[in-house]
């Protein structure tokens, strides 16, 4: 059950809205913003229903300690002055709404019920999202090779169940693109997504970011702190590199899974939450299971429905639509005025193999229209060495020959494009361009004299 926490300095006040939501809501209340801040210590409070005018410290200056410390807690300012400035000054403040006195029930509740609700709740949980760039939307998942459709296809009978979602693939291959799709497209999508990255996270701190702790837990535990299964109540949670977690910690996951709740780090009380838990990984766990590296129990718990993605070289069908993509994306990001990308070009990196999938593509384009986007036309000469090197484009460029070529001619035309795109990539240094065609300076500067570049 969610909590609300009405801080109001007129006790009727506080008794009318304890009376309105206290079947629907846990009620805490509060006569300043000293007993507020004390209540929010040692409880979790979802929303603050906040006087404008209090004694001591006001409402506004409450709001903006609130939202600098607590940026996942919702608030509604309540205020008897009919202004619009307040209003401006609280919702610029980090207010999610305001109310003014007098007030219906109705007028209340509808509010309350909005803010609590709004799909808003996303953004203020700023806490382990790692969004941002141009892959952050799950509305950029783009392609159209059979196993992607398959997956979107197969997202549809699922979307509005509660089911556990494992995701296997390799790194780059999009599996928190597709966790998003499967929050986003469900009747959760109004509650938060939680993206946790378990590797990245020390094993000395995990509970505490999963369950959350309490108040002088451990050194350092200054405040409670709400955990992501908290904070992703009522929406989904997202478990990236689950291979990664110890089995201590795979063991409390398992009970959150089974039971629906958890104890925060040096807490007591049972906290029951709905959250929808979508997994991820590149390792094999089945593997993992052989080894007693990862608990058969919560294999099946979580393995209730299976998405594997595919690597890029083997649904090469959905490069072209990914470079277009990526192409029109960072060249709006940059403002650059490049027009296209040659035929050739997109032939080369369609052919290239892409051990480090999406996120590679996406990298080595914006290396490339970093450095040559304000030419007309991305050229095969712009591409990096390690697409012109690989044996793909060698093979490529082995069947482009025709008759009119000799061996020898071509030779020279694969070797004048490798030392033109080193030489610009080095700016004209031959010492460093020798160095990254391994080989030394006096023989590039052969080669460059010979081929008259």
């Amino acid at each position: 059950m969610k909590s609300i926490l009405i801080v109001d300095d007129e006790l009727s006040t506080r008794q009318s809205l304890k009376m309105i939501f206290k079947e629907d809501y846990r009620i805490f209340s509060a006569d300043s913003a000293k007993q507020a801040l004390e209540i929010i210590k040692v409880q979790s409070i979802n929303l603050v229903i906040l006087d404008v005018f209090m004694d001591e410290m006001d409402g506004m200056s409450l709001l903006r300690l609130l939202h600098r410390d607590y940026p996942h807690m919702r608030i509604i300012m309540v205020t008897g002055a009919r202004s619009l400035k307040t209003a401006g000054e609280a919702l610029q403040a980090g207010a999610d709404d305001y109310i003014v006195k007098p007030f219906s029930v109705e007028e209340m509740r509808m509010v309350v019920d909005q803010v609590i609700k709004s799909p808003a709740a996303i953004n203020k949980a700023r806490l382990l999202s790692g969004g941002g760039g141009w892959d952050c939307d799950y509305k950029e998942i783009v392609g159209n090779s059979f196993a992607l459709k398959r997956i979107l296809d197969q997202i549809e009978y699922i979307k509005n169940t509660k089911t556990s979602v494992l995701i296997t693939g390799d790194t780059g291959t999009g599996k928190e693109l597709i966790a998003r799709d499967i929050h986003l497209r469900s009747i959760r999508n109004g509650g938060p997504f939680i993206p946790v990255h378990c590797a990245s996270l020390p094993e000395s701190l995990m509970e505490s970011e999963l369950f959350g702790h309490e108040k002088g837990a451990f050194t350092g535990a200054y405040r409670m702190k709400q955990g992501c299964f908290e904070l992703a109540d009522e929406g989904s949670i997202f478990l990236d590199e689950i291979a990664e977690l110890s089995l201590l910690t795979q063991s409390k996951l398992l009970r959150v899974l089974q039971e629906g709740e958890f104890i925060r780090v040096g807490g007591t009380e049972k906290i029951r939450v709905d959250v929808r838990v979508i997994t991820a990984t590149n390792q094999n766990l089945k593997e993992m299971l052989g080894r007693k590296k990862f608990r058969e129990d919560l294999y099946y718990r979580i393995n209730v429905v299976h998405f594997h993605l595919p690597p890029l070289r083997e649904r090469s069908e959905d490069i072209p639509y990914l470079i277009d993509h990526f192409f029109l994306s960072i060249k709006k990001e940059l403002n650059l005025p490049v027009e296209e990308i040659n035929p050739e070009a997109i032939t080369i990196m369609q052919k290239y193999l892409w051990p480090g999938n999406i996120r590679e593509l996406k990298n080595v384009l914006e290396r490339v229209l970093v450095l040559h986007g304000f030419e007309k036309d991305i050229l095969p000469s712009h591409l990096p060495l390690e697409l012109l090197e690989s044996p793909s484009f060698i093979s490529l460029r082995r069947n482009d020959m025709n008759e009119e070529y000799s061996l020898q001619e071509s030779v020279n035309n694969f070797e004048r494009e490798l030392i033109e795109t080193a030489l610009e990539r080095t700016e004209g240094n031959q010492t460093q361009a020798a160095r990254l065609l391994n080989t030394t300076r006096r023989i590039l500067r052969y080669r460059v004299e010979k081929l008259k570049l």
